[in-house]
């Protein structure tokens, strides 16, 4: 009854008791056409009663699904905030039941696995920053510090910085979050502030931004990757051609050729 919609059972119902009425109204006519006037209205009662049976059944069918609803919406608050969920609950809703505990158990397998992932990651994220020497900062949007790298503990410009505490304004006064996560949302690309301070926006997966991070590099990542870019590997020099011994041979051969004709032309 929970996944019936209301207005088709009531459709249902309307159909039911107007046949079990029709019925009971044409055999009451028949019969009293033939004279039979006590079983028509014997036949008239039982149709009566049978449609009464049939409201009545209906009021509490009713009931139990308005019931069982509020049985469902408690399960899905309990589920929502995470709390305990006895099986008993679940069995009370027979075959639905079942399914729903095996969509619970599947979710459940799936947000240990994501868990871990993320576990796993931030701890990569943490051993990657404390072997980074160039003063990095991860930062939330609303202006929350929440990992530095080796370089920025080490920085005397971040002397107070203590992760998850510290907001990024308090220890640089020139970056304002709102104006840099205003401007990276217009531009999605890097923000660059005076003093060689850069803001790169993370993405999440979807599309929004999770954090950025803030590179406090005396040269940005940006004039880095340019420097890169200009240079150029030295051209390795010619190898040395092997010497063409035959080459050699045959133009001593014509030279020597050339000479002999040149002094015959001038004894002539």
């Amino acid at each position: 009854m929970i996944l019936v919609r209301v207005r088709y059972s009531v459709f249902l119902l309307a159909i039911s008791l107007g046949a079990t009425v029709g019925a009971g109204v044409w055999s009451y006519s028949v019969a009293a056409a033939a004279g039979m006037k006590g079983p028509a209205e014997t036949s008239l009662f039982l149709a009566l009663c049978a449609a009464a049976v049939q409201i009545l059944a209906a009021a509490e069918l009713f009931r139990q699904a308005r019931r069982k609803r509020r049985e469902l919406d408690s399960i899905a608050g309990a589920v929502r905030y995470g709390g305990i969920l006895p099986a008993e609950r679940l069995d009370r809703f027979g075959p639905l039941g079942d399914s729903i505990r095996r969509i619970l158990k599947d979710l459940s397998d799936a947000g240990e696995r994501k868990s871990e992932r993320i576990a796993s990651l931030t701890g990569l994220l943490r051993a990657s920053l404390a072997l980074v020497e160039t003063p990095v900062l991860v930062v939330s949007p609303d202006g929350l510090v929440q990992e530095a790298s080796k370089g920025a503990r080490e920085d005397s410009r971040l002397s107070g910085l203590e992760t998850g505490k510290t907001r990024v304004e308090d220890i640089l006064p020139e970056a304002q979050m709102r104006a840099v996560l205003r401007e990276a949302d217009r531009t999605h690309q890097a923000v660059e502030l005076p003093g060689h301070l850069t803001f790169h926006p993370v993405y999440s997966t979807r599309g929004q931004i999770a954090c950025f991070l803030a590179d406090l590099g005396r040269t940005g990542i940006r004039d880095f990757l340019g420097g890169l870019g200009e240079r150029k590997q030295a051209p390795e020099p010619a190898a040395a051609k092997p010497p063409n011994i035959l080459g050699r041979v045959l133009g001593r051969f014509g030279r020597g050729s050339k000479d002999t004709s040149d002094r015959r032309r001038g004894a002539d």
